[in-house]
């Protein structure tokens, strides 16, 4: 399973909103992650580069202040390529 935002119609940065919805209506919230990450890199057949942290991988990602699915979530960090830029 994956979940897609319908961009432009509900924007990219409501992702994490959609997955936590999921979650509220009864998906399991490691499942709802792995729906915005891990599941639609192995849809696409990237997932040998994308969709989970691991070493050789590309290293987009973020530092969140709570679980990415906490609707009071904050960004603190941003990296790309692994190095922080924001």
């Amino acid at each position: 399973v994956s979940i897609t935002t319908d961009s432009p119609v509900i924007p990219e940065q409501y992702l994490s909103l959609c997955a936590a919805l999921a979650a509220k209506e009864g998906m399991d919230e490691y499942e709802a992650i792995k729906a915005i990450t891990i599941n639609p890199a192995k849809i696409l057949k990237l997932d040998n580069r994308i969709g989970s942290i691991k070493e050789g991988k590309d290293a987009d990602f973020i530092i969140c202040t709570k679980n990415i699915l906490d609707t009071q979530n904050e960004i603190q960090s941003v990296y790309i390529d692994g190095k922080k830029a924001v």
